[in-house]
């Protein structure tokens, strides 16, 4: 016990000394002085040998002052050089790792992580380091055995990297083939700087011959643990097109990188640029192995944080905030050792006036931090968009812990029923939420319309080839609010897509094509060999998909009578789903199984014991109740409790999302009340 309090002793007294207090207001900062080969040079040899044994650094304290409006870029502190001299802003991935390494602080030796340590010695052997010798890296300018000053400084992390000369990612020591990556960034850029011709060129000359392994290095490079951390959606965010990007010793800004991902992006549903058209025509003309390394190795999901981390950029360069929705998107999709960092993490990209109502407090356990990001988003607008971030698994722990049911938990993943670039849907016609609280926080009471109730469920859709649990609930009603079977048969195929096709606009009417009674043949089968995630693997999982669940009735009738053979689509059913020509009749039946396979996956079908269609998360089960709320764009499905209702999810419900609901309260067929949500 003796040796630990010692040793204790001495950490404490090591921090004090490395750590000069900084003040209460804001108005000071540390920066560490890295000392580079320049300094070390008044050093013997013998001391010499012995410095370079470990990374020193001086930490000294500077007056600060940030940019005085949220949308003033960093580079405007320049006439403030002597208050604030230039510094660079670390960003890294604070690895859990077990290599330890110490480092010398004012002379005092302390304790950083390997990544960090790698990454200050990459700085210091970088050239930029001569101009800006100094750096923030948080582990160390921030006093982390000093919890008050933890939260004053998170708090203010997004003035640090706004206030810095330039932002600097750390990706970690090269490994991977990521030299071959880096290469080829910069050749890309460097190419294209030069013109259309000349980027031709380039490509020619390495597709061809390296693409088997660069497509590899590139998809290790975007995998890589650095951007699975919650705090760089906040630093790159702070960012701009010079951020530079570290990788071992090789170097590019996050322009060009950028620029080289929209090279080889899938084009999803935008436009193609000129460099992708470019890469495609030689991707085309090269051998099949370097076709399929790009299609098994080059994936949307996996590069799709590029474009999230660019649109938070232009959002903050202009707005000097981000789209609350895409943070939340981004930040469920990433880890933190702590989960309060998952609202503190992104604090400084929220709105002012949600971010002048949260307070870190690490003292707090997350579910009351999640509960005042909760509060302060739903009382700051006049939407209810909190609700569709809500709704989890029933947890007695966490509802013990204070956990309310309209808080969103945001160490998981959702699942909203639009994309981020797609229009929301209008089920509340526009309305403004009208919202009450209990006294101790926990409850909302939220103006609304109970609606209907969940009648029939259909077994699940998943992208598992594996057997599905069998836990459908059979329908009893056995009407339809559409009409007749014509009418019923177009709001089934609409439902199926959620009305919209692949870009989120009103789809097509020969999206009803999706109808076609193909997806039931056995010419699907041989489609099982499929990977997951291309076209004929987003088939197969639609015809497994609709054959189990063939006999489940809608309005009276089994699903597998809505589809019929009104036109040949010999194509449609070839085990390839190859690219189809832009003129064929089955280019949109091969459109509307994309969308329809990416609107059903993880939920079910379902139908409304007032004779409603409905898209439906996993976990509704039947009896659950269907509301429309002022100010939510989409109906919020509900289960009742002794206490009042938990929100299960939003729900997708044909006929109820265009404020169809709301018409009704108006023309007086319908009542609102305030809804006890627990």
């Amino acid at each position: 016990m003796a040796a630990f309090l010692a040793m204790l002793n001495v950490t404490i007294c090591s921090a004090k000394m490395i750590h000069e207090p900084l003040l209460e207001d804001g108005s000071k900062i540390r920066l560490l002085t890295l000392r580079n080969r320049q300094v070390q040079e008044q050093y013997d040899r013998a001391e010499q040998r012995e410095h370079d044994s470990k990374l020193k650094c001086d930490l000294d304290n500077f007056s600060f002052n940030p940019p005085s409006s949220g949308n003033e870029r960093r580079r405007s502190l320049a006439a403030h050089g002597a208050i604030l001299p230039g510094f660079l802003a670390l960003s890294y991935a604070w690895a859990q790792d077990s290599q330890r390494r110490q480092v010398s602080v004012n002379g005092e030796s302390t304790e950083v992580t390997g990544n960090l340590n790698s990454g200050l010695e990459a700085l210091e052997a970088s050239p930029i380091i001569r101009d800006v010798y100094k750096v923030w890296a948080d582990a160390i300018c921030i006093d982390q055995e000093n919890l008050q000053e933890r939260n004053r400084e998170v708090a203010r992390m997004r003035d640090v990297y706004r206030a810095s000369t330039n932002i600097v990612i750390w990706l970690g020591e090269a490994s991977d083939e990521s030299d071959l990556a880096f290469d080829f960034i910069c050749g890309v850029a460097h190419a294209w700087g030069r013109g259309l011709r000349e980027a031709h060129a380039y490509l020619c000359d390495i597709i061809p011959h390296r693409g088997v392994e660069l497509f590899r290095a590139l998809t290790r490079l975007i995998s890589r643990s650095y951007w699975g951390r919650t705090w760089i959606i906040q630093e790159v965010a702070c960012g701009d097109a010079d951020t530079l990007i570290l990788c071992g010793r090789k170097s590019t800004l996050w322009s060009d990188f950028l620029l080289t991902y929209s090279s080889f992006r899938p084009y999803r549903h935008t436009q193609p640029s000129d460099l992708s058209r470019v890469f495609q025509d030689v991707l085309q003309e090269t051998d099949t192995r370097v076709q399929e390394s790009y299609r098994e190795h080059v994936r949307y999901w996996e590069w799709e944080k590029c474009d999230q981390l660019q649109s938070m950029q232009d959002q903050m360069a202009s707005t000097a905030c981000c789209n609350t929705t895409l943070l939340l998107h981004r930040v469920r999709r990433v880890e933190c050792a702590l989960p309060q960092d998952k609202v503190y993490g992104i604090l400084g990209l929220l709105k002012e006036d949600i971010r002048s109502k949260i307070v870190v407090d690490y003292t707090l356990p997350f579910t009351s931090v999640y509960r005042m990001f909760a509060r302060a988003y739903a009382e700051t607008s006049d939407r209810l968009k909190i609700l569709l971030e809500s709704g989890q698994e029933e947890d007695l722990q966490l509802e013990n812990a204070g956990m309310p049911s309209w808080v969103p938990d945001l160490r998981y993943e959702q699942r909203h029923y639009r994309g981020n670039d797609e229009p929301e849907y209008n089920a509340h016609s526009g309305t403004r939420s009208h919202l009450e609280w209990s006294d101790d926080g926990k409850v909302l009471y939220a103006e609304g319309i109970i609606f209907d109730t969940i009648d029939g469920v259909s077994g699940r859709l998943s992208n598992s080839f594996d057997q599905i649990p069998d836990d459908l609930s059979p329908s009893t009603c056995h009407t339809s609010v559409y009409g007749d079977f014509t009418a019923s048969r177009e709001s089934f195929w609409r439902a199926l897509l959620g009305n919209r096709d692949l870009a989120g606009n009103a789809p097509d009417e020969r999206f009803s094509s999706i109808l076609h009674s193909a997806i039931f043949d056995p010419d699907f089968q041989p489609l099982k060999i499929a990977r997951t995630g291309t076209m004929a693997g987003h088939a197969f999982e639609l015809h497994k998909f609709l054959s189990k669940n063939s006999t489940f009735t809608i309005a009276g009738r089994p699903l597998e009578e809505y589809f019929s053979s009104p036109v040949s689509l010999p194509e449609a059913v070839d085990p390839s789903w190859g690219h189809t020509d832009p003129g064929s009749a089955a280019r949109p039946y091969v459109a509307a199984v994309r969308r329809c396979k990416e609107f059903l996956y993880a939920r079910r079908l379902a139908t409304t014991v007032g004779g409603y269609m409905a898209v439906l998360p996993f976990k509704v089960r039947a009896g659950d109740r269907v509301a429309v709320f002022m100010g939510c764009s989409c109906p919020i499905l509900l289960r009742s409790t002794a206490k009042g209702y938990k929100v299960v999810s939003a729900c997708y419900v044909q006929g109820l999302m265009d404020g169809e609901a709301i018409s009704m309260l108006h023309s007086g067929r319908l009542t609102s009340e305030m809804i006890k949500l627990t």
